[in-house]
């Protein structure tokens, strides 16, 4: 019923449409036919009327409601913009606008009937055929924005109803606010395809958005007081830090203690949760330069304790194993090792380097004194048969 309801009123609008033009066409040839009665039914105002046109108003009822067309065609003549298109644009503008009515296309359609607003068909030079298609394009607009226009209602209302079915899904924050975001897109797009909504659908599209929107809104409320209590940690712990870090670098320095400063301080800062981003670049940059100052020179020193460490080990590779007091000296690099490991902890990866050179250096010197000792004890057992021999002989 409905569809029929507008098919019916777009009919009359095209009779109408097709009514004036005509009646428009008659009213010109009675202006040419006489002027002074045109003049006179378009200006009805200006002073006492003649009996000759007074006779003619009697005699032609119509044409008072054609003339009064005619003022209201150079009314929209003067308050429409003048076009500068040419006969061959225009020409290319017409063709244009029937083939996007072809595909269904009303915006495409809309923008060239809007360049087509301001020709005048008289003076453009169009021919009848032309008028024709001009003519017929036109009313084939006003058909399909009507039709645009039902059909955008109908998809708003499924819109708001996707809204209101919403809350039932238990949809996560993040992804709720996309899908409200994609409905508004929507939204926006049907402006542009099915013309503007009433003011009633738009309010209760709004209020569908919000409520819909509302546990996610929430949630990323809860989120930015987060970030922000997070922000007022990080400032805290980054006025200790530079404490911190001013006194190690003072006075004789701890390597120890400012290894553990090194890696606890990094360890600490990964907890301390997200900021905002505009503050996020700022403060890690100033925990950066605290914890650096600290880093170079812890890194500084233990460049300088690689180098002992392998003098220690040279130390061990260069000691005879035949020797006695072999044994003595390896205890005594061994407690140098340990004092300095204590001392100047390495990263893990370099101390266990070097250990396993320490250990392995040291383990071949054990294994030439144990083949030495057993070589000797073979000696011995040797020479104890042989004087066990000479005993018995």
């Amino acid at each position: 019923q409905v569809w029929k309801s507008r098919q019916q009123t777009l009919q009359l609008a095209q009779q109408r449409e097709q009514q004036r033009q005509e009646k428009f066409q008659q009213t010109r040839i009675v202006a040419e036919l006489n002027p002074a009665s045109a003049a006179t039914e378009l200006n009805p105002d200006a002073g006492s009327a003649s009996s000759e046109s007074t006779a003619l108003d009697l005699s032609l009822p119509t044409e008072q409601a054609e003339a009064k067309l005619v003022r209201r065609e150079q009314r929209e003549a003067k308050e429409k913009p003048i076009s500068t298109l040419s006969k061959a644009q225009i020409v290319a503008a017409i063709e244009a606008l029937t083939e996007a009515l072809a595909l269904g296309s009303i915006q495409t359609a809309r923008k060239l009937d809007r360049e087509l607003r301001g020709v005048d068909a008289k003076h453009a030079g169009l021919t009848a055929e032309q008028k024709d298609q001009l003519f017929e394009a036109r009313s084939e607009l006003v058909y399909l924005q009507g039709w645009a226009k039902w059909g955008g209602d109908v998809s708003r209302d499924e819109l708001i109803k996707t809204l209101d079915e919403m809350p039932a899904l238990e949809l996560g924050p993040n992804e709720l606010a996309k899908k409200v975001a994609a409905l508004r897109e929507r939204w926006k797009e049907m402006e542009a395809t099915s013309g503007a909504a009433s003011k009633e659908l738009w309010e209760r599209f709004d209020a569908a958005c919000h409520l819909a929107y509302a546990p996610a809104a929430l949630h990323f409320q809860q989120q930015a007081e987060q970030r922000k209590a997070n922000l007022d940690l990080a400032e805290a712990a980054l006025t200790a830090l530079q404490a911190s870090a001013a006194e190690l670098l003072q006075g004789t320095p701890d390597w120890k203690k400012m290894a553990n400063f090194c890696m606890q301080s990094q360890q600490d800062w990964k907890k301390l949760g997200h900021v905002d981003r505009k503050h996020k670049s700022r403060l890690d940059a100033a925990f950066d330069g605290c914890v650096h100052s600290v880093q170079q020179a812890l890194d500084q020193r233990r460049a300088e304790e690689v180098i002992a460490r392998e003098g220690l080990i040279a130390e061990v590779l260069a000691l005879d194993p035949m020797q006695r007091s072999t044994t003595d000296q390896l205890k005594a690099l061994q407690q140098r090792w340990q004092a300095q490991a204590a001392a100047v902890p390495l990263r893990r990866k370099d101390e266990q380097v070097l250990w396993d050179k320490y250990r392995a250096a040291c383990d071949g010197i054990f294994a030439q004194r144990k083949q030495a000792s057993g070589e000797a004890d073979a000696q011995r057992r040797e020479n104890l048969a042989s004087k066990l021999a000479i005993c018995a002989e």
